[in-house]
């Protein structure tokens, strides 16, 4: 058995999955939302917040991104990048007004326009989300049972159909999704990689590596290593590109 290739797939899946874990929630690490919360603590004087305002920012805490919409997020974000040490007062206004129900458009009216028609799209697939991840979990179970069948010589060919088409699919699933997320902070400077539902990336993730392996094994001379790179390599660069856009920019 050669263990080199096995090798370099386990280190460029381990890779392509990890790299969107580096990015905090909505650009903001635990330190600059405690930092958030004591400064808002202190600055209230026994005043009441604002309802909602309260609300939003315990689903911050919490990592509940989905309770936030996408432009407060985009508020929100920037407060933690601003250069000197604002005092708390300071910072606590700031978490307010981006926290406020009437949320003032962000930055220009193409980005507002993203963010809307996004945060349309997000609150709809969250309306269908229980019945879209039990659909991919059966396309699991339906695929694990491909696998036993294949090792049945009359229906390998069956099984390699599937298997390929599968592979196939997740790969450009995957690139797709990796420009779309580049596209999207280009156009909204919203990171969305740590806001995505996380079945859009592991799933077909998963899949292709489950799917890979046991092509591999029905056909040796099957390219399997390009198409990993094609798909997996793509979140790699995605995230680098983020990363390396909002670092210098």
């Amino acid at each position: 058995m050669r263990w080199g290739p096995i090798v370099q797939v386990l280190a460029l899946a381990g890779a392509a999955m990890a790299a969107p874990q580096f990015f905090s929630p909505a650009g903001l690490d635990s330190k600059a939302v405690s930092g958030m919360a004591q400064a808002l603590s202190a600055a209230r004087s026994g005043k009441a917040a604002d309802a909602s305002a309260d609300a939003q920012f315990q689903a911050l805490k919490n990592g509940r991104l989905e309770d936030l919409p996408l432009d407060q997020l985009v508020k929100l974000s920037g407060l933690s990048s601003g250069s000197g040490q604002p005092s708390q007062a300071d910072v606590a206004t700031s978490i307010l007004k981006a926290l406020k129900e009437d949320r003032p458009t962000a930055a220009t009216r193409w980005q507002a326009g993203v963010l809307r028609g996004t945060e349309s799209l997000r609150k709809l697939y969250l309306r269908f989300r229980t019945k879209v991840l039990a659909g991919l979990a059966v396309i699991g179970l339906f695929t694990v049972v491909v696998l036993f069948l294949g090792l049945v010589p009359v229906a390998r060919c069956l099984a390699k159909f599937y298997l390929t088409m599968l592979f196939g699919l997740s790969c450009h699933w995957l690139m797709w999704l990796s420009l779309g997320m580049f596209a999207f902070y280009w156009a909204s400077r919203l990171n969305p990689w740590p806001i995505i539902p996380m079945e859009f990336f592991y799933a077909p993730a998963g899949y292709l590596l489950l799917t890979g392996m046991f092509i591999r094994m029905l056909d040796q001379n099957y390219p399997l290593w390009n198409t990993l790179l094609r798909g997996l390599g793509a979140t790699l660069l995605s995230c680098a590109g983020i990363a390396g856009w909002g670092f210098f920019r």
